[in-house]
């Protein structure tokens, strides 16, 4: 757009999706009110000027406004713009027009980091086509006019994933307890630049905990199956213990708290003793509260 006082966001302008949002006068690009024939036809969700609940093309399109300043009171509910539409009508003669838009893998260039993968260029069939037409019905008296748009689109989009090697399958993560050095680099968290990436072996010099004291190394956490059911021990402070059954709830399979926190699980009891019950309750109910609400 080249309207005074409107500007569109830049980083929805190289996003993607290819949609641009416009800001008028400083508002939010969600202030622009955009009509059609007079009917509001803006998204109730986000009313943004690229998005409309009517799809309208070029061809149908009569007559177009844009009013950015001291609109009319008939416009209202808006701060931002006033879009207007008027689609086009029959005359006494019969016009008419086709139109097609193509696109397809050739014509592209491919991405730059597929291009750094060794990857093909993506998929892309797309024909984007269109007819009009305008004429009378009686002359000078009652006029029509047609008008049809159509997208046929088959692509493919690449996408980057984890792939899990053998031991991951089976539920068996590794993590860094300290620090590791490979390739003369010092790493405290799980990299890629660890595993060698034809095998999926670690690199050399890169040694695995041989016991659970060992600091310095690969160690490795295996994580039960959602609804696998365990016999754990819980220790509450003070010195209390007890015995419990349960059945795992969920799972996480990276880390989440910290750079070398390892992988977890949660389980649900489903069967402790009366012992147990007693001695939870009486640690929960005497314990000192945290905040003042938690009295």
């Amino acid at each position: 757009m080249t309207t005074p006082c409107v500007v569109g966001h830049s980083a929805a302008a190289t996003s993607s999706s290819g949609t641009v949002t416009h800001r008028v006068n400083g508002d939010r690009g969600r202030g622009i009110l955009t009509t059609l024939d007079g009917i509001d036809i803006s998204d109730p969700i986000i009313p943004r000027g690229e998005l409309t609940n009517a799809p309208v093309n070029p061809d149908m399109v009569q007559e177009f406004r844009v009013t950015t300043a001291l609109p009319r009171a008939e416009y209202g509910r808006n701060a931002g713009a006033q879009i207007e539409m008027v689609t086009r009508s029959g005359g006494n003669e019969f016009h008419g027009g086709l139109y097609e838009f193509f696109r397809n893998t050739n014509l592209d260039a491919n991405a730059f980091f597929n291009n750094s993968s060794g990857v093909a260029r993506e998929l892309l069939q797309q024909n984007q086509f269109g007819a009009s037409l305008g004429g009378p019905i009686l002359h000078n008296k009652l006029f029509f006019f047609f008008n049809y748009e159509g997208t046929r689109r088959n692509q493919s989009l690449s996408r980057t994933s984890t792939a899990f090697t053998d031991l991951a399958r089976q539920g068996i993560f590794r993590f860094v307890k300290g620090t590791v050095t490979a390739d003369g680099k010092t790493f405290t968290a799980l990299s890629t630049s660890l595993v060698d990436s034809t095998t999926g072996a670690l690199k050399s010099g890169v040694s695995v905990c041989a016991t659970a004291t060992q600091t310095n190394c690969i160690a490795t956490y295996n994580i039960p199956e959602i609804g696998k059911p365990l016999a754990i021990k819980v220790s509450l402070p003070g010195g209390y213990e007890f015995e419990a059954l349960a059945v795992v709830r969920w799972t996480r399979d990276s880390p989440q708290s910290g750079a070398d926190a390892p992988p977890g699980y949660g389980a649900q009891f489903t069967q402790i003793s009366p012992e147990a019950r007693q001695l939870v309750y009486r640690y929960v109910r005497n314990r000192e509260p945290l905040f003042h609400d938690d009295l």
